[in-house]
């Protein structure tokens, strides 16, 4: 299952767990065929298009969406998949 919106003009896409800390831009889409993670996601308020930014990687992955952070496994970090911020 696929969930996602295109971004034109954003650079490339990584998986959540791929990123550098610091690093982000909008989330592209979601990619899981596992629906409880759809869920978790949406009930985090973690969707296709709102902006990203990893802050943690180790023990757990946390990320920052709006003024909330949320700390998720590999396994759900690597379901996020990120259009990066282009270099300046």
């Amino acid at each position: 299952m696929t969930v996602g919106v295109g971004r034109p003009g954003l650079g490339r896409v990584l998986p959540l767990s791929a990123l550098q800390l610091g690093q982000g831009g909008q989330i592209g889409y979601i990619q899981t065929s596992r629906p409880q993670h759809i869920q978790k996601l949406v009930a985090m308020g973690v969707f296709p298009g709102a902006d990203v930014t990893l802050l943690r990687r180790f023990p757990s992955y946390v990320f920052e969406v709006g003024y909330s952070q949320f700390a998720v496994d590999e396994g759900i970090a690597a379901t996020i998949y990120v259009c990066l911020r282009p270099s300046l």
